[in-house]
């Protein structure tokens, strides 16, 4: 609760000085705590038995979540608490989970908070899932050495800041669902999955400074180029989502070549997949995928891929001259390299691209009840 003793630490500000407003977003008062976690629901909740760093045996796990629960102070004597989910609750600020030295895992997603330094966490902290609250910053989280994930999906951050700078053990972000225009101050850390869906990127760039990166996913977001995306910068990617963006030129495919480990890529929906034989042009270009939006690519499609862009053909036409010399050589393939590049004129009015919005966007009114509700949506 908000102490006079409490209310002195947290707001360093002199007398008669405005409050900050988190902190009155943070204050509790009798009316706004209608529901607190009294001692015997925290002991109900208690599970995982197991040995403390002082050698004793205690719960070292309590979960309090989905009760609507305004306020946690009932933690406050469980010391030795190593995982906590308050998880689906109406909580303003985590301040008493400061005094629970040991704790390591920490889901606190579905709240009320407005900041992600509302608590004195430990040194220890591993794991902090504070997605889908009210969070408008980042924060510092430089006290975390062994910080190794940390979600905060569903947010309203417009910028990721340096709070992240000195966290080197950090393993996995996920700031999807925000109003990120940009992928900044990520240098140097040691991520190797980062998730930055449903936010407002233009632009891959940013990510070159992440040399352990192996899973990447920026669906759903406004990317027309992924050219940014170098191999001799981020070499063990494996995994890459791009769908939902309005990348439309099969250059931008051929550019993911120079991967030797990516083996899983998420394309469709994007302008690209409405290209003559899509997944024939993108396979031919990256042979060593294991799976294509979600489907697994079998051999035969491979097989096929090479057939239409004449991998063959050359040591076909030497055998049949060299046992036919006075046959001339027919090559009898019905899907080409050349005839693709025509559907494409035909259909596109140009070769290898979409355009930003497919080629239904182009087809008039009358051909809008052809696009997915996503393209229609974009046209518009």
């Amino acid at each position: 609760y908000a102490t006079p003793q409490r209310l002195a630490t947290a707001a360093p500000c002199g007398e008669g000085a405005a409050e900050p407003a988190w902190l009155a977003h943070e204050r509790l008062n009798v009316t706004d705590d209608p529901r607190a976690a009294d001692a015997e629901a925290v002991k109900q909740s208690l599970s995982m038995l197991g040995r403390t760093p002082s050698r004793q045996h205690a719960c070292l796990k309590c979960d309090l979540s989905g009760r609507a629960i305004t306020s946690i102070d009932a933690l406050r004597p469980f010391v030795h608490l190593q995982v906590v989910n308050v998880a689906r609750n109406q909580l303003r600020t985590l301040e008493p989970l400061g005094a629970l030295r040991c704790l390591l895992h920490l889901n606190a997603s579905h709240n009320c908070l407005i900041r992600t330094q509302c608590f004195a966490a430990p040194d220890t902290l591993e794991t902090a899932d504070l997605s889908y609250n009210m969070i408008g910053e980042v924060g510092d989280w430089g006290v975390h050495k062994y910080l190794r994930e940390l979600n905060l999906r569903g947010n309203f951050i417009s910028e990721v800041g340096c709070g992240l700078r000195q966290n080197k053990e950090l393993r996995m972000l996920d700031l999807s669902e925000n109003n990120l225009a940009a992928i900044d101050h990520l240098d140097g850390l040691g991520l190797k999955t980062l998730h930055l869906a449903q936010n407002q990127l233009s632009s891959v760039e940013g990510v070159g400074g992440l040399p352990k990166l192996q899973v990447l996913s920026v669906q759903h977001n406004m990317i027309t180029s992924i050219a940014a995306l170098r191999s001799e910068d981020v070499p063990r990617l494996r995994t890459l989502c791009i769908a939902d963006n309005r990348i439309s030129h099969i250059a931008e495919v051929a550019g993911l070549e120079s991967f030797p480990f990516l083996c899983d890529l998420l394309l469709a929906p994007n302008p690209i997949v409405e290209l003559p034989y899509y997944r024939s042009q993108v396979l031919h270009r990256l042979p060593h995928l294991r799976s294509l939006d979600g489907e697994q690519v079998a051999g035969d499609a491979k097989v096929k891929s090479d057939i239409i862009y004449g991998v063959d053909v050359d040591a076909r036409r030497a055998m049949f001259q060299e046992l036919l010399p006075q046959e001339n050589f027919v090559d009898r393939r019905l899907v080409t390299e050349e005839g693709i590049a025509e559907m494409e004129l035909g259909q596109l009015g140009q070769q290898g691209d979409a355009g930003p919005y497919g080629a239904l966007a182009a087809g008039g009114p009358g051909r809008c009840g052809a696009r997915t509700r996503m393209q229609d949506c974009k046209f518009r």
